[in-house]
């Protein structure tokens, strides 16, 4: 089974303090799109998940999205670093926590090509649940001013061979976004897309 997004996100903070379509199918898109927005509005709503306060939970009905759009959902192409470099990741508390700079995904997206780094936590890789997992956080044209400042995230897994599905409609927020009470890496500079990602959560509430 797949890890909820927030049992990810909740080990992250509370420690901290391509082609389009080529590989999907739209149809398939807007089906997972639909039951992990399902999902992901499930665990903001459950007290034991959610990172949002009381007041704000009251009031909670669904987290803001873009409408699912399949443009974002594009097919990567995968370089896997052979030597990562370590490095001491800042979050938002002003501590660090190590991550490898596993590799790095190449892809175009709004009639440009573009590239990101992917990041391995040195805590996750050791939980047998997590051991593939690999963050991918990013910033865009719309970090600011229609989502979150601090920038977004995306949880994708080492794949086998040499491409990686990433669906931008996937993109939430840190938990950092709605609470000061969590820490969250800050975004790379060097993960910014110049581009507008009109896809996945918005603007925090």
């Amino acid at each position: 089974m797949r890890p909820s997004i927030a049992s990810i996100t909740v080990i992250l903070a509370f420690t901290f303090t391509g082609l389009s379509l080529q590989g999907f199918a739209q149809g398939s898109i807007l089906a997972d799109n639909a039951a992990y927005r399902q999902q992901l509005n499930a665990e903001y709503a459950d007290t034991v998940t959610s990172p949002l306060s009381r007041t704000e939970l009251a009031l909670f009905t669904e987290l803001p999205f873009y409408p699912i759009d399949t443009v974002y959902a594009v097919l990567a192409q995968f370089e896997r670093f052979e030597r990562p470099k370590t490095i001491d990741m800042p979050t938002t508390a002003g501590t660090t926590r190590r991550y490898d700079i596993y590799g790095m995904v190449h892809f175009s997206l709004n009639g440009k090509d573009h590239r990101l780094f992917l990041y391995q936590s040195h805590q996750l890789r050791n939980m047998p649940q997590y051991s593939r997992h690999l963050l991918l956080a990013f910033k865009d044209l719309t970090s600011g001013a229609t989502t979150y400042g601090g920038g977004r995230f995306i949880d994708v897994e080492i794949p086998e061979g040499d491409t990686l599905p990433i669906d931008f409609n996937k993109a939430y927020n840190p938990y950092c976004a709605y609470s000061t009470r969590y820490a969250c890496p800050i975004t790379p500079e060097e993960n910014f897309l110049n581009t507008e990602v009109t896809a996945g959560v918005r603007f925090a509430p």
